[in-house]
């Protein structure tokens, strides 16, 4: 998939085994072509010192996500803790939300939180239940 200002020849690029990539020009240039401000980086502070890499949420099919930073389009999933800890489905993440990845030396991508969002689309969930769905 190929979005305007995401350098292509990242693609597939792994990051370090620690699963934290090194601050570069290049990872703050495609960062910024999906949108990312020094909101967001404030708020994804304490993540980073977790090891945790900022991606952009570009796609959702049922629990599994696409996601897209620095190191390129990845598929994800929320961990086991966030799913437990979260009882709010509009909670969970949606396309276009800014997500705290990490990836595994095995190479799987876990989302361990979601970005506050500056906007969002909501509705009520569609049948009897009464929760929020948050449309992306």
């Amino acid at each position: 998939m190929a979005i305007e200002g995401v350098n292509p020849g990242l693609e597939g690029a792994q990051p370090g085994l620690d699963g934290v990539e090194p601050e570069t020009e290049i990872a703050q240039q495609v960062l910024e072509g999906l949108g990312w401000t020094a909101a967001f980086a404030g708020a994804h502070a304490a993540h980073a010192a977790e090891g945790h890499r900022p991606a952009r949420v570009v796609a959702e099919d049922r629990g599994s996500y696409q996601v897209l930073g620095s190191a390129g389009e990845q598929r994800a999933s929320v961990t086991g803790r966030f799913r437990h800890e979260t009882s709010d489905p509009a909670a969970f993440p949606a396309v276009g939300d800014w997500v705290a990845v990490e990836t595994s030396p095995a190479g799987t991508t876990t989302i361990h939180a979601v970005m506050p969002r500056h906007s969002a689309l909501i509705r009520q969930a569609a049948g009897r239940r009464t929760e929020a769905q948050v449309v992306g």
